[in-house]
């Protein structure tokens, strides 16, 4: 039976974030440093927790594990996919962060694959989901976010996981709008270092405990 033995992975990295005093980006590269591995996915260290205790309600799809698809709890590793859309928001490039974008759009209409090999060849299979349209949609309500305008979000973000379109989420193991939303918060959070609008360690960590705990509503 899987035991999710630390508690808030999200608290803990709050605390993390918090000690000392640095700058928000390179507070950030450290912290992105310790969870990375090969793929463009932060899920070792602190990432690999199991669970979403301590994240806004808007955040949380571990009961989707088994209420949809029978898997035994905790099995959501949301503080994982929160780092990784920090990672991709953050990306230099922009052909990178645009398949990125692709990428974390097409996450939540196709199903994980299962172990390392079936990750690399389910990534690829998301990567090619999105249409244009569904990328910009992202981008949209990326900026509904920042302004606070969380219905309307919402309804941008239901056009990339609309059953009708992509299948019974049932069927479609890891999909969730609660993963679009914090994917949307993590893609801001990495944008916004990069961009200069986080100053030191502090202000990364304040904004996690009011937008990524609190949900910011």
């Amino acid at each position: 039976m899987r035991k999710n033995t630390v508690g808030s992975s999200l608290y803990n990295l709050i605390t993390l974030i918090a000690v000392g005093k640095s700058s928000a980006q390179s507070r950030l590269r450290q912290i992105l440093s310790e969870t990375g591995g090969v793929l463009p996915a932060q899920f070792e260290g602190i990432g690999a927790a199991r669970g979403d205790k301590g994240f806004a309600q808007e955040f949380q799809d571990d009961h989707l594990y088994g209420e949809l698809w029978g898997i035994e709890r905790p099995a959501s590793r949301q503080l994982g996919h929160f780092l990784t859309a920090v990672r991709m928001g953050d990306a230099d490039n922009d052909y990178l962060r645009l398949a990125y974008l692709y990428a974390i759009v097409g996450h939540e209409q196709k199903s994980d694959g299962k172990g390392k090999i079936g990750q690399m060849f389910g990534l690829m299979r998301q990567s090619l989901a999105p249409s244009r349209s569904d990328v910009s949609a992202f981008r949209i309500a990326v900026e509904q976010d920042a302004a606070g305008a969380y219905e309307a979000r919402d309804a941008t973000l239901y056009t990339i996981f609309d059953p009708k379109k992509h299948g019974d989420p049932a069927n479609r193991i890891g999909n969730s709008m609660e993963d679009l939303r914090l994917s949307v918060r993590g893609w801001r959070l990495g944008a916004g270092v990069k961009q200069g609008e986080f100053t030191t360690n502090k202000d990364v960590a304040n904004w996690l405990a009011l937008y990524v705990a609190g949900g910011g509503r």
